[in-house]
């Protein structure tokens, strides 16, 4: 009997102890994921940032007008760190100083021969959002698009974005709630506050890559298919050079490839294109069936 006990005492240790080193399992990056920052100006959650792997930044490259929905839901740690108040203005969505936006780069190695390409990138190519301005119409940027940089300052944003990516968050442990979700720290040199918070985000990028929260829903407070939108930012892919870029570009200036959206559930997406026709029919044919199913056990009640 004690051989018995100590057996399962052992057995609940270990299941613990394999618990625990889930929940503090580091953050997972991959050269060239993209990363959404959060960040607030004062008050709850100042302290923190928010910091979302979406992914390679390549697969939004090549969406080619077609969406990529329900990316991932972080509406529990963006609550749990910037505020909750059941629609009121404490309600993370409500704030009017949370900010966020997009970053991304596979190397800072510039390779003007093109020698080095990452899935059609050549070195420093980077990926960087842009505030949007209006909801307008879905599959076309609404904002002002990157140019005028050097090639000092590709160099510059692609080492600080790898900085952020590669060194902060990769090194981070990754939230409870959801695997691709970091808390950290706003202060220090290599926080997402730092690389922001300046005149020229990332050291370089003027206009900044973030867009800000309102009070209520962002513009119409829909995008596309998705509805409740709180904040949209649109992609851009910026080339140091064109050599062996597949697909292929303008040097130094943004070419537009996607929209990202995170609405008031928490979820972010990716929107380039509005569903077919057909896709609203089956859409409105099961809200039917769903009303007469319920319809028809009021009825046999």
């Amino acid at each position: 009997m004690l051989k018995s006990k100590l057996s399962l005492l052992a057995c609940a240790v270990l299941a613990s102890i394999a618990f625990t080193g889930t929940r503090a399992n580091a953050a997972t990056y991959n050269a060239g994921d993209l990363i959404m920052g959060f960040r607030v100006t004062g008050g709850v959650g100042a302290s923190s940032n928010v910091l979302v792997n979406l992914g390679q930044s390549t697969t939004y490259r090549d969406l080619n007008g077609t969406n990529s929905l329900n990316i991932t839901n972080i509406f529990t740690d963006l609550s749990n760190t910037f505020g909750t108040g059941a629609g009121n203005a404490t309600e993370w969505y409500n704030r009017t100083d949370l900010s966020f936006g997009v970053i991304g780069a596979f190397t800072n190695i510039s390779d003007a021969s093109g020698g080095t390409v990452n899935n059609g990138d050549p070195g420093q190519t980077v990926y960087m959002s842009r505030s949007r301005t209006s909801a307008g119409t879905v599959g076309t940027a609404k904002s002002t698009t990157p140019t005028g940089f050097s090639n000092a300052n590709m160099s510059t944003i692609s080492g600080n974005a790898l900085v952020l990516n590669q060194t902060t968050y990769a090194g981070a442990t990754a939230s409870g709630n959801n695997s691709a979700v970091a808390v950290i720290s706003s202060a220090g040199a290599q926080s997402y506050t730092a690389f922001t918070s300046p005149v020229s985000d990332f050291g370089a990028i003027n206009p900044g890559i973030e867009q800000i929260f309102t009070a209520s829903a962002w513009s119409t407070g829909s995008l596309g298919p998705v509805s409740n939108v709180e904040g949209a930012v649109d992609l851009y892919r910026v080339l140091q050079t064109t050599t062996n870029a597949s697909p292929t570009g303008t040097a130094k200036t943004g070419s537009y490839e996607t929209t990202f959206v995170i609405n008031q559930s928490g979820q972010i997406s990716a929107v380039s294109a509005v569903p077919e026709p057909s896709t609203y029919a089956l859409l409105g044919i099961g809200a039917v069936a769903v009303a007469f199913a319920v319809r028809r056990r009021q009825v046999k009640a």
